[in-house]
């Protein structure tokens, strides 16, 4: 479908289905390819809107800093296809704007899904050093010279646990090159460029710290599945326990990082439960 119009930028999306409306938000180099295993296995019962994130994909990443507020461009998504209220999804990069979706427009959330991901990690300062800048600019640099394949090649991502045992897998590896490739280097650029960006005064509440201590705000139904292999991820459940406790915890024996592609026909039925459990509440 075309592109949706937010604030300064036009969001490229794909959508499948009709029913209960399912946002599912990627990770980082990732796009609405990786959600392919969702968009056809969850069709039949959920309208499924896949977006790609800023700099990722189809959808441009100017660097302003300002205007970079993902949670509101999922609310602008939603008000484009005139839906109130949508399940939110996030895969690894993608849970923290679910879950500031959630603290910033509880009113708009049946419930939050989270898949290989959390709250955030770390933090940064509101104010970028010029070592932050000259980081991010090498960074977009070193991308555009290598191409994103090969840049992502040399990330410590590619031999993580849980993305290492992935990778090893030919048939997977295929596929995950294809989706590094349905990417835009110069627009993927300018995404790592944002790194060296200020903080905005209006997303301050967005820095992970903040973000964690605002969890028990959250009062809809939780659902975090992660791969027994994504060892990195698999605290987060502690974390969850203790500050979201109506969360519905699964650790997905033999998954990876990948798990929504890895161990799709498991993670389908159980987010097809959930959001069959949030559809009755409302």
């Amino acid at each position: 479908m075309p592109a949706i119009p937010v604030d300064d930028i036009a969001i490229n999306i794909e959508t499948a289905g009709a029913g209960t409306p399912l946002v599912l938000l990627h990770g980082s180099f990732m796009n609405t390819l990786m959600w392919r295993p969702q968009l056809e296995g969850l069709a039949d019962d959920f309208q499924v809107i896949v977006p790609d994130m800023r700099g990722h994909g189809g959808t441009p990443c100017p660097v302003t800093g300002r205007s970079f507020n993902r949670p509101r461009d999922v609310i602008q998504i939603l008000d484009r296809l005139n839906i109130e209220r949508a399940v939110i999804g996030g895969f690894s990069m993608g849970g923290p704007i679910a879950i500031q979706v959630a603290l910033d427009y509880p009113q708009r959330c049946l419930g939050i899904v989270l898949l290989a991901t959390g709250p955030g990690a770390g933090d940064r300062p509101l104010q970028a050093t010029q070592e932050m800048c000259a980081v991010a600019e090498a960074k977009a640099q070193r991308l555009l010279e290598l191409g994103v394949v090969e840049y992502f090649r040399e990330t410590p991502i590619c031999d993580a646990p849980g993305v290492k045992e992935f990778l090893e897998n030919p048939e997977h590896r295929r596929f995950f090159e294809d989706i590094l490739k349905a990417n835009n280097p110069a627009w993927l650029a300018d995404w790592l460029r944002l790194g060296g960006c200020d903080v905005p005064p209006e997303l301050v509440n967005h820095l992970p710290f903040r973000r964690s201590r605002r969890l028990p705000e959250i009062k809809m139904p939780v659902l975090f599945m992660v791969g027994s292999l994504d060892v990195p991820f698999l605290p987060v459940a502690g974390l969850l326990r203790s500050k979201l406790p109506q969360t519905a915890i699964e650790v997905v024996e033999g998954a990876s990082h990948m798990l929504n592609i890895d161990s799709a026909e498991k993670i389908n039925r159980r987010i097809l439960q959930f959001g069959q459990e949030c559809a009755a509440r409302q």
